[in-house]
């Protein structure tokens, strides 16, 4: 059975771990946030949604779109050293051929969409980043909306992803792999995956939502 499958951008697709972390964290920096000085601060902030959680640290808008700004001209200039996750190319081409695939992203538009071109990623017939929507939740509603009668699986890295996915009442996946590692685990996501290959596994027939946390 077809599927929408919408993919996180960010430790899900692409390795950037290396390059947007200390872009962020002297943006906040530039900005006066020394509370977000540390790769361990940020990665908390993944517990929630990201810009849920940077309000909540007292951010302002204007100061939210400012750190966005420097973290998308710097991600841009520093492509070259992105990387797509090992295994990820050939899964995400095996999956195109029987499904709709899209990607939710907390990254701005641009950067996704430059980068996915870049690595020879751009099967994706969708691309909502946070300078569209800064809320995953509303992003993937849009999107279940748009692609009302299939099911709608949302695959992530951090335990915000599985929350935000849950509260748009679509399936989730966690992969193993990204900034949350293993601990994405504790937020219960439907489907726990621990490489690319497992994926297409997954989706080669469509399974029965009572699978719960099913690792394969």
């Amino acid at each position: 059975m077809t599927s929408l499958l919408v993919f996180d951008y960010d430790g899900v697709l692409v390795d950037s771990y290396n390059v947007f972390i200390p872009a962020f964290i002297d943006a906040c920096k530039d900005a006066g946030y020394m509370l977000l000085a540390t790769e361990d601060e940020f990665v908390q902030l993944l517990d929630e949604n990201l810009y849920q959680s940077m309000r909540a640290k007292g951010m302002t808008k204007d100061n939210i779109l400012s750190i966005a700004k420097k973290v998308k001209e710097y991600t841009l200039v520093n492509q070259d050293q992105l990387r797509a996750f090992p295994g990820m190319k050939e899964a995400v081409r095996v999956l195109s051929a029987n499904h709709h695939l899209a990607v939710v992203s907390s990254n701005e538009t641009a950067v996704v969409h430059q980068s996915l071109t870049a690595l020879n990623l751009d099967c994706f017939e969708d691309i909502i980043g946070s300078d569209q929507e800064p809320s995953k939740t509303k992003s993937l509603l849009h999107l279940k909306k748009k692609y009302e009668g299939i099911p709608v699986y949302y695959i992530g890295d951090t335990i915000g992803d599985v929350k935000e996915g849950r509260k748009a009442g679509v399936h989730t996946v966690s992969v193993s792999w990204g900034w949350h590692g293993k601990r994405v685990a504790d937020a219960m996501p439907d489907y726990l995956v621990t490489h690319p290959r497992e994926l297409v596994a997954l989706f080669k027939d469509y399974l029965p939502t009572q699978q719960r946390n099913k690792q394969l």
